[in-house]
């Protein structure tokens, strides 16, 4: 492979989704010259912010960066992210929940006032409630050290095995009695786009019950908004001389004598990398771009059949005034969160209507997001940015193309919903909308395959050392000096860093490169 003319680099980094830029930033720090290359005309991937309507900053995928608060990260500010500007808040309530009787059910980081709300709505469960508090923190302590694992490998005691693989809903079911309180928890365990009714779901449970209730994680939100952490990302990269080119769609893995070399973007540009590759593609797309004969077959069929699971519809609304949901008894509360989880065969089986390819239309679940009550910096003076997300098929009978048909519908449910709950939010106060379909999810960015951006549904069959496919789940792809990270591999989809940390650990102890004092790792900070 010539590369005389060629620019060179020691790792080139494809794909500048968060978790990319967290394993491009560590690699720089470690002193290697590193190249970052993005499709988009900005980085990011789904933790990006978009003026969808002029002066009015959404976040156009995540918005709750919780799980990375406990990460090295942040925790230790290894990158010198919260030294150099990066600030979060945390709200209380942490969200509003409507449920299905139009009762409001206010959620605060504190247990008791939680159960206190709780017990105005099922005594009985407000107690279920208070009790779960020592099981679950003890839970997720062991289950915290799967997730941050590289392949989630922590020797855990059968009996702990047996509480986190078990169904959300059979814990659920076993604790709570009321429908209302059993929906509403349902819809909790399913915000990580996995239904309640499949195994290994009841960490979700407890997870939730823990993040909802530790100081300074549940919903941290970035001021600015969710954009702000991947700027945070690249400042971090390119203050240790990491080069970013946006705008440059890697198509091939360039392989020489078995091991990767350099890719080659839709241009015909070629970059060419000395030392190693890293992906945070989706494994999907990044099987086609290699050799494949390099791949084993057990390998390459796992990624055939990986599930890439629930999508989502969203819709993004430019207000005047913050949602203020309406109970029954006639309170009013404006909240940054809401749940919406309708009736408990809703939110207890929406994962089979998505099975079915029946689209949520005229009613269903809703989670909602105004990220302008806890940050007015994103929108103009007095506006309020709002966000309504629902899950969807991808697919439906007609073929996923039919969604260009349905948006239109899809919008009016989400408005619809929304305005049973908050009445406030009407026409006259809306000042502009935008509309995006699972089908829309993915053509804007190409690692939401199927219109899901969590890289693979959180099935048994696709989780730690099966996580993206079993047998290569440290990072290390088949290829020689190929690694992979992101959502599709361990611990999945979520603002959490972990994967792309895990990924430049694995690369840097390959490389034999010294974690010496230009290392965050060994310093703790920024340089």
């Amino acid at each position: 492979m010539p590369s005389a003319e060629r620019e060179r680099y020691d790792v080139i980094v494809a794909g500048a989704g968060h978790n990319g830029l967290v394993a491009a930033a560590y690699v720089a720090a470690a002193g290697l010259r590193v190249l970052l290359l993005e499709d988009r005309d900005v980085v990011g991937g789904n933790a990006v912010s978009e003026e969808f309507v002029p002066g009015y900053r959404f976040d156009a995928g995540a918005s709750g960066h919780t799980f990375i608060q406990s990460t090295p990260i942040l925790k230790n500010d290894e990158l010198g992210l919260l030294a150099h500007g990066l600030r979060y808040e945390f709200p209380d309530p942490i969200q509003v929940v409507m449920l299905p009787d139009g009762s409001l059910l206010p959620v605060h980081v504190d247990v008791a006032a939680t159960a206190r709300n709780i017990a105005k709505i099922s005594p009985a469960d407000a107690d279920a409630y208070r009790r779960m508090e020592d099981e679950a923190f003890g839970l997720m302590a062991v289950a915290g050290k799967m997730e941050r694992g590289i392949m989630g490998e922590v020797d855990v005691s059968p009996a702990i095995r047996r509480k986190l693989s078990r169904r959300a809903w059979d814990v659920i079911a076993q604790r709570f009695t009321d429908p209302r309180i059993q929906s509403w928890l349902c819809k909790e365990a399913s915000l990580v786009l996995v239904p309640p009714d499949q195994p290994w779901t009841a960490r979700f449970v407890f997870g939730g019950y823990v993040t909802r209730h530790t100081p300074n994680v549940s919903w941290g939100t970035p001021i600015g908004g969710s954009g702000a952490l991947t700027d945070a990302l690249r400042d971090a990269f390119e203050r240790s001389g990491g080069t970013v080119k946006v705008a440059h769609r890697v198509t091939r893995v360039l392989v020489e004598g078995g091991a990767a070399r350099g890719v080659e973007c839709a241009d015909g540009t070629v970059f060419v990398a000395d030392k190693a590759v890293i992906s945070s593609m989706h494994i999907k797309h990044l099987v086609g771009m290699t050799p494949s004969e390099l791949w084993p077959a057990d390998a390459r069929e796992a990624v055939d059949d990986l599930v890439t699971g629930p999508s989502l519809g969203v819709t993004y609304i430019a207000a005047t005034e913050a949602p203020r949901y309406r109970g029954i008894d006639g309170t009013e509360l404006a909240s940054m969160a809401a749940l919406i989880p309708g009736t408990l065969e809703e939110s207890l089986g929406w994962g089979t209507r998505i099975l079915l390819k029946k689209p949520a239309l005229t009613k269903g679940t809703l989670f909602t997001h105004a990220g302008t009550v806890l940050d007015p910096s994103r929108a103009v003076p007095g506006g309020h940015t709002i966000k309504c997300v629902s899950f969807q098929p991808y697919e439906l009978d007609g073929g996923a193309q039919c969604w260009d048909s349905l948006r239109d519908d899809l919008e009016q449910f989400h408005l619809s919903t929304l305005r049973k709950h908050a009445p406030n939010i009407t026409p006259a106060t809306i000042v502009g909308t935008h509309t995006r379909t699972p089908l829309d999810l993915e053509r804007v960015n190409l690692h939401n395959v199927g219109g899901s951006a969590h890289g693979g549904e959180q099935l048994d069959s696709q989780l730690w050392d099966r996580r993206p496919a079993p047998g290569w789940a440290d990072h290390r792809m088949p290829i020689r000096g190929l690694y992979q990270t992101g959502a599709t591999t361990h611990p999945g989809g979520g603002i959490a860093g972990v994967s792309g940390r895990n990924a430049a650990l694995v690369l840097l102890a390959d490389l034999g490169v010294e974690t010496g004092s230009r290392s965050p790792v060994a310093a703790g900070h920024s340089r």
